[in-house]
C-alpha cells in the first residue's frame, strides 16, 4: 500500500493498525503469496506495459495495455484487464493512469490475461531499481535465488527490501555464512527504521537458528524500543539462545521501567532453573515494582501459561 494514496483522515488509523502485532502478522501472511520472487515464479507473463486507455463499461473498469518490454513469457499485441468498478481493498486498476508505464505480472484466463494476484502488487509503477531486481530474479534461476534475495535487502527500493525479507522465509537451510551475516546486518538496520522488514527477518533468523541475531535483538528489546516488534523479538531471543539472555540479565538490568518489565517477560519466556534463580533474586530485591513483577511470574499457575502475569505480555 502506498501511504500517499491513503486519504489524510485515514492515515492516523492506518498507523494505529500497523502498530498492532496481530495485524502486522496478517499483512505479512497476505503479502507472502505476492512477493516479487513468487510472482516471477508463478506468472505466465512478466512485462513492462503502457496503459493505452481506462474506461468504465457496464460496472466494469477496463484497462487496455500494450507491452513495451517482455521479461518472461509471450505476449502479442495489446490486451485488456478488467475488474468490477466497486469500492474494495483488493482493487488493482483503480488509479491506473493512461500513458503511464507499469510492470505487470499476468496469468492466462479464458478471456486472455488477468493479473496474477487480485491486488495492485501485481501492477507496479515502473522503477529502474525494481526492473533491475526483476531481471536478476528471472535470469538467476533457483540456484542463485538466495544470493539475489540477500543482496536485495540492501536495495534502495522499499518493496524490493520488504519482499526480499518475506521471500527468505521460503528458503530452506540458510547455511551460507555470507547470507547469514547480511541478514543479521539488515535486521540490525531495520529494527527501528522498518518494522515490516524487521518482522520477517526475525522470523528468518529464528527458523534458521541464527544465534548471532540475539546480539542484535537483545539490546533493542531491552532498550524499550519498537513495541510492535517486542513480542516476536522476545520469542526469538528465548528460542535462539535463552542462556545468553539469562546470563546477560544476571549481570545487569535495564535502567528504564519498560526495559525492566521486558526483562521480566523475557526471563519468563526463557524458563529454566537459571531464569527462575534470577527471578528469585529480583523478587527479593529492593526495587518494589520489579520484585512484584518477578514474584507474580514465579507464583503463577504453570498449568495455565497463557495467564502468567498477562499484563507484561504486551511488552
Amino acid at each position: 500500500m502506498h501511504l500517499a494514496l491513503v486519504p489524510p483522515a485515514c492515515r492516523r488509523w492506518l498507523h494505529l493498525a500497523l502498530a498492532v502485532p496481530g495485524l502486522l502478522t496478517l499483512a505479512v501472511a497476505q503479502e507472502a503469496r505476492s512477493t516479487l520472487a513468487t510472482l516471477c515464479d508463478d506468472a505466465a507473463v512478466v512485462a513492462q506495459v503502457k496503459v493505452l486507455a481506462s474506461r468504465i463499461v457496464g460496472g466494469q473498469q477496463l484497462v487496455t495495455c500494450k507491452p513495451t518490454m517482455l521479461l518472461k513469457g509471450e505476449l502479442e499485441g495489446s490486451f485488456t484487464l478488467a475488474e468490477p468498478d466497486v469500492r474494495s481493498c483488493g482493487r488493482a486498476l483503480h488509479g491506473v493512469l493512461p500513458g503511464a508505464s507499469y510492470l505487470a505480472f499476468l496469468r492466462r484466463n479464458a478471456e486472455g490475461f488477468a493479473l496474477a494476484v487480485g491486488s495492485s502488487r501485481a501492477l507496479e509503477v515502473v522503477d529502474p531499481l525494481l526492473l533491475a531486481h526483476l531481471r536478476t530474479l528471472l535470469t538467476g534461476g533457483p540456484a542463485r535465488r538466495l544470493g539475489v534475495l540477500v543482496d536485495a535487502l540492501e536495495s534502495e527500493h522499499l518493496r524490493v527490501r520488504q519482499d526480499a525479507a518475506t521471500a527468505l522465509l521460503r528458503v530452506r537451510g540458510l547455511a551460507d555464512p555470507r547470507a547469514r551475516r547480511k541478514i543479521t546486518a539488515a535486521l540490525a538496520k531495520s529494527l527501528d527504521a522498518e518494522p515490516r522488514v524487521a518482522f520477517d527477518l526475525i522470523r528468518v533468523a529464528t527458523r534458521a537458528a541464527m544465534r548471532d541475531a540475539v546480539d542484535v535483538l537483545l539490546p533493542h528489546y531491552l532498550g524499550g524500543r519498537s513495541p510492535t516488534l517486542a513480542p516476536i523479538s522476545r520469542q526469538a531471543i528465548a528460542q535462539l539462545d535463552p542462556r545468553r539472555a539469562v546470563a546477560f540479565l544476571e549481570r545487569t538490568m535495564p535502567p528504564s521501567k519498560l526495559g525492566r518489565t521486558r526483562a521480566i517477560a523475557l526471563l519468563d519466556a526463557c524458563g529454566g532453573s537459571d531464569a527462575a534463580r534470577c527471578l528469585s533474586r529480583l523478587a527479593a530485591g529492593p526495587d518494589r515494582a520489579l520484585a512484584t513483577m518477578a514474584a507474580s511470574v514465579l507464583t503463577a499457575d504453570t498449568r495455565q501459561p497463557r495467564r502468567r502475569f498477562r499484563s507484561i505480555l504486551q511488552y
